[in-house]
């Protein structure tokens, strides 16, 4: 499967989505029904994602935050993971989609053990998915741009600034 094997097993262990066969992408998406969001939803697991933020939650290694598109009007597909102390932009525009890509790839990811937390600036838009075993993080129909951690920590200002 194209997900991690904690989100599978949660799902699993509740009775709730399944993988499905797309014949135009030729490939498999995990998906869930509009009631079995709003399951999940009614016991504090989705988080809006839309409008971006800083990430607070798991990181990749202890399973991740997951992103959920809507796809129909009674379907939404899983479609990737991010981790905690990361930065879901909001839809970017075409001013700022070529600084947060140059941005993200200055700095990389060369120590996935390493504290990345920082103290949050007063004007951060946070999505706080701390206390969750599992976290779903609605997202856009419109790309955005997931900022590493280690960009996050060194560039918070300047992404929080050109992310109004």
């Amino acid at each position: 499967m194209m997900f991690g094997n904690l989100l599978y097993t949660f799902c699993e262990n509740l009775k709730i989505g399944g993988s499905v066969f797309c014949n135009i992408q030729k490939k498999h998406f995990f998906e869930i029904t509009i009631n079995e969001f709003d399951f999940l939803n009614k016991r504090g697991l989705v988080f809006d994602g839309t409008k971006g933020g800083l990430v607070l939650g798991k990181l990749h290694q202890d399973g991740g935050i997951h992103f959920i598109q809507q796809c129909s009007e009674e379907k939404l597909r899983y479609i990737g993971e991010m981790e905690g102390w990361e930065y879901l932009t909001a839809p970017p525009t075409e001013y700022n989609d070529k600084q947060f890509f140059h941005i993200n790839e200055l700095t990389k990811n060369t120590n996935p053990d390493a504290d990345t937390s920082f103290e949050i600036p007063e004007n951060c838009k946070v999505i706080d998915t701390r206390h969750c075993e599992i976290a779903f993080l609605l997202v856009s129909h419109k790309s955005q741009f997931v900022i590493n951690r280690f960009a996050t920590r060194k560039d918070i200002n300047l992404i929080i600034e050109l992310d109004k």
